[in-house]
């Protein structure tokens, strides 16, 4: 495992650990011997588990963007967001159901709120791919200026990477 896999797995592990704080949250026994029965414990805990994961969303970006030629970082990028579609996935079937009722639509706005936080943290390295690509020449401005912004917009933002990656192994190759 390199430095830059190592740097992400707080980012990649951070939709399923809101998945893993949901489960502590319905389990007794868990949120009782983890948590001591306190939801502020464990809201806490997540939100410093999100501040791990922005400050190596960030040194990924540093140093990749330093190190990494272009289509290898626009991989890493892509990758990055790609390990995170099941976690979206049940988070979206589950937001679903717990606006079903008023009982539980605090719940969707929590799942939607650490989605923004697990969007904003793939984001960054993206980010920094596209601009180490602009750069390089392999990208215009505009289509830097476009799938910067593309970076933080659920769904589009894999779309985006997707796409990027191509054009840049495309052009690398062609």
């Amino acid at each position: 495992m390199n430095f830059y896999e190592m740097l992400c797995i707080p980012v990649i592990l951070f939709p399923y650990s809101v998945l893993g704080m949901l489960y502590c949250l319905f389990s007794g026994t868990l949120m009782e011997s983890v948590f001591q029965n306190n939801g502020f414990l464990c809201i806490l805990a997540l939100l410093a588990w999100a501040l791990i994961g922005f400050a190596c969303a960030f040194l990924v970006g540093i140093r990749g963007a330093r190190t990494l030629d272009c289509l290898r970082f626009a991989r890493f990028a892509m990758i990055l967001k790609l390990a995170q579609i099941p976690a979206y996935c049940i988070i979206f079937v589950l937001a679903a159901l717990f606006s079903l009722t008023i009982f539980t639509i605090g719940f969707t706005i929590a799942l939607a709120f650490f989605d923004g936080i697990a969007i904003l943290m793939t984001g960054i390295p993206g980010v920094f791919s596209i601009r180490k690509s602009y750069q390089s020449g392999v990208l215009l401005r505009s289509d830097c200026l476009i799938h910067s912004l593309l970076q933080f917009v659920f769904c589009a933002d894999v779309v985006s990477s997707i796409y990027l990656y191509r054009k840049i192994k495309r052009t690398s190759t062609g």
